[in-house]
C-alpha cells in the first residue's frame, strides 16, 4: 500500500511535468543513480519500511512519466532489501504492476486515446505471459549468488546503455 500510494502522488506530479524536462537530463540522472544504487555499498538498504516503499512510489513513477521503463530503477531498490531472487522476483512484479496501472490510469485521464494501440497492447501480454514463465523456470534453476551477479551486471549494462542513449539524444 505505501508503493501504491506514493505511485498515485508521483503520477499526479509527474503527470504535470511530462513535456516541461529535456529527456536526455532525465536519463542520465536515472542512469547514474541506478549504478550508484546498484554498486555503492553506503546506498543499498535492506530496510523494507513503509516510508522507503512510499519515496520510491513517488519518485519512480514521476520518472515513468518521462521515460517509460523503471523496472531497473525499482530493480535497484528491491534488491536490496529481498533476501532472495524469489522474494525479489515477487515484490519487484507486483510494485510494477502497481507503477504501470496507475501510469494506465493517469495518462487516461490525461486523454491519452489508447484504441489504436489495442493489437500491440495484446501482443505484449502474450509475449509477457510467456516471459514469466520462461523466467520462472529458470528462477527456479539459478543458484542465489549467479543471479545476484547477473542482476548487478544486467542493472548495470541497461544504465550504460541509458547514459548512451541520453548522449546521443543530448546532441542531436
Amino acid at each position: 500500500l505505501p508503493f501504491l500510494a506514493g505511485s498515485i502522488i508521483g503520477a499526479g506530479l509527474g503527470g504535470q511535468f511530462v513535456v516541461a524536462l529535456p529527456k536526455y537530463l532525465l536519463q542520465v540522472v536515472i542512469a547514474c543513480f541506478i549504478l550508484a544504487s546498484t554498486w555503492a555499498p553506503s546506498l543499498q538498504s535492506s530496510s523494507t519500511g513503509k516510508l522507503k516503499f512510499f519515496l520510491v512510489g513517488v519518485i519512480t513513477t514521476i520518472v515513468t512519466m518521462f521515460v517509460g521503463g523503471t523496472g531497473v530503477l525499482v530493480g535497484a531498490f528491491v534488491a536490496p532489501a529481498c533476501p532472495n531472487r524469489h522474494q525479489f522476483v515477487s515484490t519487484h512484479s507486483v510494485v510494477m504492476t502497481i507503477q504501470h496501472g496507475v501510469k494506465i490510469a493517469m495518462f487516461a485521464l490525461l486523454g491519452f486515446a489508447f484504441g489504436p494501440y489495442v493489437p500491440l497492447l495484446i501482443g505484449l501480454l502474450i509475449f509477457g505471459f510467456l516471459g514469466t514463465y520462461a523466467g520462472k523456470l529458470a528462477l527456479n534453476r539459478l543458484p542465489e549468488r549467479t543471479f545476484r551477479i547477473a542482476l548487478k551486471v544486467v542493472l548495470t549494462l541497461l544504465s550504460l546503455q541509458l547514459l548512451y542513449t541520453a548522449l546521443r539524444g543530448s546532441l542531436g
